[in-house]
């Protein structure tokens, strides 16, 4: 791989982009991909639009392999930046080496025959929202989940939103209307919580509106929900305005809407694991019955 010597100089390119993006209004395109691209740093993000603006999922050779698929010969594969960690010969410090690593987006890949997956050619991921979308019970668990161990957004509007989540997970009907509003709660706590860490923001108090509605964006992304419109007043924020505000958002924005996810995705997960298990079992239980009958009969018989 090749070695990157000025990281900071390297690192000017993904502010460009992300200047570039915000000031021709796609600044949908930053939030769109961080909801797809749940692997990666916003850099790295800023780094994948500058060389593919329509770049749809993208991975590693190796995480396509994983995920059934193969990278085709003529794959053009993106940069990205990848931090690797050394240790000099006879001392216990570690020093940071900045080295390039290439990933492909879905475009250049193809299934592969050998693959068991069932995925369609048009989407393949680690991710499925139509499989995680059935179980909108199980979305919401992770939401309150995550609120309970992960937000630490603090004040009675806060606690009213956990409030508000908790009485929309003990619902007696949860659907997809339930998960879209559990999107909107999540959202608002995901906001409070950049916002309190992004001291910054304080100085441009409309880009706290915008940073909600960055999170609901990135939520509803990645799970195909309606998405919000943002506009941004460009006339008003110089550039240093928009890079020491939403650029700075952007980081813990996306750690916090990436642990939402992860959370849906395992409670998910585990809700068709246990309706898995829970069919085998009456399956199991109606055929002991069965069997109970035939041998009754049997023995009447006799």
């Amino acid at each position: 791989m090749l070695r990157i010597d000025d990281i900071e100089q390297y690192y000017e390119q993904s502010d460009k982009t992300f200047l570039s993006l915000v000031r021709n209004n796609k600044f949908e395109k930053i939030l769109g991909a961080m909801g797809r691209f749940g692997i990666f740093g916003i850099k790295n993000i800023l780094l994948i639009l500058q060389q593919d603006e329509n770049a749809s999922y993208v991975n590693s050779a190796r995480g396509w392999n994983f995920n059934g698929r193969y990278v085709i010969p003529a794959a053009d594969p993106i940069r990205i930046v990848k931090k690797e960690y050394s240790k000099d010969f006879g001392s216990d410090e570690e020093t940071a080496t900045y080295i390039h690593d290439l990933v492909y987006d879905h475009k250049w890949t193809k299934k592969a025959s050998c693959s068991s997956r069932k995925d369609s050619e048009d989407f393949t991921h680690v991710f499925s929202a139509d499989r995680v979308l059935k179980h909108p019970k199980g979305l919401l668990n992770g939401i309150c989940q995550w609120a309970e161990q992960n937000c630490k957004a603090k004040g009675e509007e806060a606690d009213l939103i956990r409030n508000d989540l908790k009485n929309l997970k003990d619902s007696k009907e949860i659907g997809i209307e339930e998960v879209k509003k559990g999107v909107d709660f999540a959202s608002i706590l995901v906001s409070m919580e950049v916002c309190d860490k992004t001291y910054s923001l304080s100085r441009y108090p409309e880009f706290i509106y915008v940073v909600q509605n960055a999170a609901k964006y990135i939520l509803a992304e990645r799970f195909e929900l309606d998405r919000p419109k943002i506009t941004l007043d460009h006339g008003r924020y110089s550039d240093t305005d928009l890079k020491e505000g939403l650029l700075k958002a952007l980081y813990p924005l996306r750690a916090s809407t990436q642990k939402i996810i992860r959370k849906m995705e395992i409670r998910a997960y585990n809700q068709e694991v246990n309706e898995h298990f829970e069919k085998m079992r009456q399956r199991q239980i109606a055929q002991d019955k069965q069997n109970f009958e035939d041998q009754q009969n049997d023995d009447n018989y006799l």
